[in-house]
């Protein structure tokens, strides 16, 4: 089991916030954000910061293969509810990485529902460089 501090610094070094705008026929925009943070290492060390995020209420899912192309296992944590949880654990005052500032910030816009507008959505874009 790792302690809160060692997450921060797993999160923060090796950590992925992904921030994914994908085609969605449902969505008013045609589009929707997806959010997840995705962890990769050896089996062992994965399933530690599984149980580890379980003593805060996070859940994960471990996946012994990432897929066909990279059969290496992953740890991925998404669901709004996991990653706000995870971001509340987190120092903000150790977060300076760019990605995960833009991760935070796309996370209280869907929080607040200003991602389903078409300037959220921009702003989103803009934040990803996408625009």
């Amino acid at each position: 089991m790792y302690s809160r501090d060692v997450l921060n610094g797993i999160l923060i070094s090796i950590g992925n916030p992904e921030v994914n705008i994908v085609n969605s026929p449902k969505s008013k925009l045609g589009y929707r954000v997806r959010l997840r943070v995705c962890v990769r290492g050896k089996d062992v060390f994965l399933w530690g910061i599984n149980r580890s995020l379980l003593q805060y209420e996070i859940e994960s899912n471990y996946k012994a293969e990432e897929h066909s192309g990279r059969p290496k296992p992953i740890l991925v944590i998404s669901g709004l509810d996991n990653l706000t949880k995870l971001v509340e654990m987190m120092n903000d005052k150790l977060i300076s990485n760019n990605d995960w500032e833009t991760f935070n910030t796309s996370l209280k816009m869907i929080v607040e529902k200003e991602h389903l507008k078409a300037e959220g959505l921009e702003k989103i874009l803009k934040m990803k460089g996408l625009l």
